[in-house]
């Protein structure tokens, strides 16, 4: 395979990126600006081939540099794929707690938008792939997760219609051979990139991959965008200054419970020790009574006997 080409300020950047993938804003830029990334993304997540595709089209276009506001701001990326099923994509860095059901919502809202004058037949089968820098949950180790209405018992799945799709992009090393042939695991590089010198080891001979990295570059350098990208970032360095004062109060407010759980079991382990002793003391007592003689009244003679 011949090396792509590259553009030269993409190939003589050097140092930090200004704004990567991980930033959702960006996310959407580089998706909405660059079908071809688009497709390839996808594909490569669900683990179709790239040539099977025929198209896709983003159902939610924003004006890109148009100031959003933060509060109103929705930068999911919904997508009609191949005319048959729709797919939301949605990059999530700060751990709000809330993903697991916002994710739902998206996924039933998309499921239940019918058109007037369409049957319950006529819904396209959705699926919602989350982008996630965090960990979703504990006992998850698994790099791509997959997760169905399914029966638990017979594991029977009770429709393919509804699917969430999970990237963790903190175990890429837990890809599996499946995810490395579809290229999942440079995907999450890219993501995951903070120097252009990464983000070109990655482009080499990788024709999809460049793409996307000369669309970062260019996107960057739109003042207008790079203000939306920082106001993003803004936010999300707010919600995790604001998660990590949460968790560090909640581990505060745990480690207090147990010294109070600790406390109150101490208590009743000598309530218990004082009340068996209690009742040790008694039987004492008891039998010291038993042993001492009881005076008994010497009985009269009658004198006249």
């Amino acid at each position: 395979m011949s090396k792509p080409s590259v553009s030269s300020s993409f190939q003589n950047a050097t140092g930090e990126i200004r704004y990567g993938m991980t930033n959702d804003y960006m996310f959407r830029a580089v998706l909405q600006e660059n079908n071809d990334v688009l497709v390839a993304l996808i594909s490569s997540v669900l683990h179709i081939p790239g040539n099977a595709v025929h198209s896709a089209s983003i159902m939610n276009p924003i004006i890109l540099g148009q100031h959003m506001d933060e509060k109103t701001v929705i930068l999911d990326v919904r997508v009609l794929f191949d005319n048959s099923s729709v797919i939301n994509l949605e990059m999530q860095v700060a751990n709000e707690h809330d993903w697991e059901k916002r994710s739902l919502y998206y996924l039933c809202r998309n499921y239940s938008a019918l058109k007037s004058g369409e049957t319950y037949l006529d819904a396209r089968p959705v699926i919602h792939i989350g982008f996630l820098d965090f960990q979703l949950f504990d006992d998850e180790d698994a790099f791509l997760s997959d997760y169905y209405l399914m029966n638990p018992v017979s594991r029977k799945i009770y429709s393919d219609s509804i699917r969430l799709s999970v990237l963790n992009l903190n175990r890429i090393n837990d890809a599996t051979s499946e995810d490395r042939f579809y290229g999942i695991d440079r995907w999450a590089r890219l993501f995951k990139a903070k120097t252009w010198e990464e983000i070109r080891m990655l482009a080499k001979n990788d024709t999809i991959i460049e793409k996307a990295a000369t669309s970062i570059y260019d996107l960057s350098a739109d003042e207008a965008i790079a203000l939306e990208c920082e106001a993003r970032a803004d936010y999300e360095r707010r919600q995790k200054g604001i998660q990590q004062t949460i968790d560090r109060y909640k581990k505060e407010r745990d480690a207090a419970v147990k010294k109070v759980d600790a406390m109150q079991k101490r208590i009743a382990e000598l309530e218990s020790r004082l009340e068996v002793q209690s009742h040790k003391d008694g039987s004492k007592e008891n039998l010291f009574d038993a042993s001492v003689p009881q005076n008994r009244a010497t009985p009269v003679k009658n004198p006249s006997l």
